[in-house]
């Protein structure tokens, strides 16, 4: 009995390196845990979400699962990260819906399980609609899983099986796509008060940001500076972007702060940007320079 890749998931997010999606735990159900064992197959977890091995040598005996109708293989999905929400849109966190995804059994060109290129608010099922999957809201777990994965395998899919009676299985790769939250970014700055015109210059020249609000203690010679992005930036776990507090002068702008910290998810507040309600993200600093 040889083992081969059957076919895998992977998760990607917008917000992390390599768009590797972290923390995230697949637990196959009861039903699906038994079928692996009567079918020859068996779990495995990868970096990037999991895997499925099949015995290569028992390719028919899979296929008497799918004689009348296809192999159904239903997953919970877990994260560990208590935060993700907090750096993910849509918002996963909804009252009496789960985010749901499914195989298209019929759409053999599709590898995606989102029902658009990204996660979106289409793939979200009301726990009371569950009766359609065979499934009622009572069988969700007390702790709320992150998402309900359900894959249906026709015995003629052409995205798994091939032609080939030595490699039989084309281990095809099915994606699930988060993307990341994009918020207005807000530096809160407090330090010496500037002796030319302070500003945050983007050293990508991608994004501007404007001088909000200026309080100035002239006795203490100090200064509470809010600078906010003109446009909404991604989160990211790891900053690539590259900001600089400077004070721009008549004889030569001088570097403050070579870059500036990115945004944390999760840490800021709600305000109202051209009529519409934006989220903010607040970012303190305290800085300090000599005087020339």
């Amino acid at each position: 009995m040889g083992y081969t890749p059957f076919f895998s998931i992977k998760v990607r997010h917008e917000y992390f390196e390599n768009n590797i999606c972290q923390n995230i735990i697949f637990e196959p159900l009861i039903e699906t845990q038994q079928l692996s064992v009567n079918a020859d197959f068996v779990f495995r977890d990868s970096i990037e979400g999991f895997y499925i091995l099949a015995d290569e040598n028992s390719v028919e005996k899979l296929k008497l699962f799918m004689a009348d109708e296809p192999l159904l293989l239903t997953f919970f999905v877990y994260c560990q990260d208590e935060g993700f929400s907090r750096y993910t849109t849509p918002n996963v966190l909804k009252d009496e819906q789960i985010l749901y995804f499914e195989l298209d059994p019929e759409s053999h060109l599709d590898y995606s399980l989102t029902k658009k290129k990204c996660v979106s608010n289409n793939d979200f099922k009301s726990l009371n609609d569950m009766a359609d999957i065979g499934l009622s809201s009572d069988d969700i777990p007390f702790k709320k899983p992150l998402c309900l994965v359900n894959i249906a395998i026709s015995k003629n899919d052409p995205r798994f099986f091939s032609h080939n009676d030595k490699e039989p299985f084309l281990a095809p790769t099915l994606m699930i796509h988060f993307k990341t939250r994009t918020t207005f970014w807000e530096y809160a700055l407090t330090g010496h008060d500037f002796t030319g015109e302070p500003l945050i210059q983007d050293m990508n020249d991608q994004c501007a940001f404007a001088l909000q609000a200026s309080d100035v203690d002239k006795d203490n010679n100090t200064a509470m500076l809010r600078f906010r992005s003109s446009i909404p930036l991604a989160l990211e776990h790891r900053g690539k972007r590259r900001f600089q507090l400077i004070d721009k002068q008549a004889n030569g702008s001088k570097v403050i702060v070579k870059r500036l910290p990115i945004a944390l998810a999760g840490q800021g507040y709600y305000d109202s940007i051209d009529n519409t309600l934006a989220e903010i993200s607040e970012i303190f600093i305290n800085y300090s320079f000599k005087r020339n």
